[in-house]
């Protein structure tokens, strides 16, 4: 099957996201007495305007028992402790990112069971506080927790614990101040116990992690860069193009499609002062309207734009080539690669300092004054071999990311010839 278009679409000018959200975590490993279990955990819910918090929570067994509260209250740090049951948690850690609230997480080995009070204190009334608890059986009764770590970021958050003991689980609280958290789709898997869109989420890795380096990563559903767009239908494999151009730092660290993750092809800017390009793809895209999220790690991602476009009939293997190229001060830039298997395309993004158009080889798909633009070849390489496409602009610079992708049925094979049946079984 010969490859085709499936839609193309200026995905659009996305909010400043890397400037405005912020992420905040501290995580924990804690070793075991045994085998570690659940027990039990509660969103202990929102106050406001007090400097005591106080809020129930059930501990359904302590049998070597250990228990967490998450919290995050204002921009000023100013906790004086946690109890629970009326005896005092341990801080293992605090952080914040930005100007944005403080969170924290704390301990307490062997709690009292039944419903009793959590109690978080203050030196000056909170506008919001907000906390989780859990708690687990089979947890070490002395040197807790294992290992901890705090971490800040953009669109989404990653520190690292390093795992000294065998048969650990890990627990997390993060802070956002832009809407729900989730578990993130790389680095050690974690299961979120509970989420609000207060920007506050609890979460564990809900079984033992490898000892050594376990990344735990949190993230918005939404990145910093979250727009809507339509595979209407794959046949024969399909392919799904997104071109990004970002900050003047390279700050865009990956995105996703319908909560799949997207390949990066490559990157780029040309010269300073100017905007990072970006170009991923994705096969086997899934269909209907689902949404891009592109995150970043960083503050400070002053501007996104998108721009997408899907095929169908595409081989659903390697893309087949791709190069990049920059281009200082001109009216045009002409980029070239090499096909390798018979009937390719080709796609192209662009990030330039004017409005870019389809020059000679191109055929536009996309083009928007922010200076972005998506163009294919719309048509086979046949025979494979060099090819190229030049787009055009008033005096800028720029710079271009181009692939070609193979379709999904190889070309018929040459007829039969009269050559005998033994022959041709050979």
């Amino acid at each position: 099957m010969a490859i085709a278009r499936d839609n193309s679409a200026n995905t659009g000018q996305g909010s400043v996201g890397g400037v405005t959200q912020v992420y905040a975590m501290v995580a924990a490993s804690f070793k075991p007495n045994g085998t570690i279990a659940f027990d039990n955990s509660s969103d202990l819910t929102l106050a406001t305007s007090t400097a005591t918090y106080t809020k129930s929570y059930t501990v359904n067994s302590n049998t070597n028992g250990i228990l967490f509260v998450g919290l995050f209250a204002s921009t000023s740090d100013q906790i004086t402790g946690v109890t629970y049951a009326g005896v005092a948690m341990t801080q293992i850690g605090k952080t914040h990112a930005g100007t944005d609230r403080w969170v924290y997480l704390y301990y307490l080995l062997a709690p009292t069971t039944g419903a009793n009070n959590v109690v978080a204190s203050f030196s000056a009334s909170q506008d919001a506080i907000q906390g989780m608890a859990v708690s687990y059986t089979g947890a070490f009764q002395s040197g807790q927790p294992d290992a901890s770590v705090t971490g800040t970021g953009g669109s989404y958050v990653s520190p690292t614990v390093t795992v000294v003991a065998s048969g650990c689980w890990i627990v997390a609280v993060t802070r956002n101040n832009s809407g729900t958290p989730s578990a993130g789709t790389t680095g050690t898997a974690m299961t979120a116990r509970h989420t609000s869109s207060n920007g506050i989420g609890l979460f564990h890795s809900n079984a033992t992690v490898s000892t050594g380096a376990n990344v735990v990563r949190v993230q918005n559903n939404q990145g910093c860069y979250s727009k809507s767009y339509t595979v209407n239908a794959i046949t024969n494999g399909g392919i799904l193009f997104l071109t990004m151009i970002g900050g003047l730092s390279d700050l865009m660290d990956d995105a996703f499609y319908g909560g799949v993750q997207m390949t990066l092809i490559a990157k780029g800017v040309q010269g300073g002062g100017e905007r990072y390009a970006y170009l991923y793809y994705l096969l086997n895209p899934p269909t209907g309207a689902n949404n891009f999220a592109v995150h970043s790690s960083g503050v400070g991602l002053d501007f996104n734009h998108g721009m997408a476009a899907s095929y169908t009939g595409v081989y659903q293997g390697a893309l087949d080539n791709s190069t990049t190229h920059s281009q200082g001060s001109g009216t045009s830039n002409t980029i070239s690669l090499t096909t390798v298997k018979d009937n390719c395309w080709t796609f192209l993004g662009i990030r330039a300092s004017a409005t870019p158009a389809a020059g000679t080889g191109a055929s536009q798909l996309q083009s928007n004054a922010n200076g972005i633009g998506i163009y294919d070849n719309n048509g086979a390489v046949t025979p494979p071999g060099s090819t190229s496409m030049q787009i055009t602009y008033s005096t800028a610079v720029s710079f271009a990311i181009m692939a070609s992708f193979a379709p999904s049925v190889i070309p018929a094979m040459q007829p039969n010839l009269g050559l005998p049946p033994a022959m041709l079984a050979m």
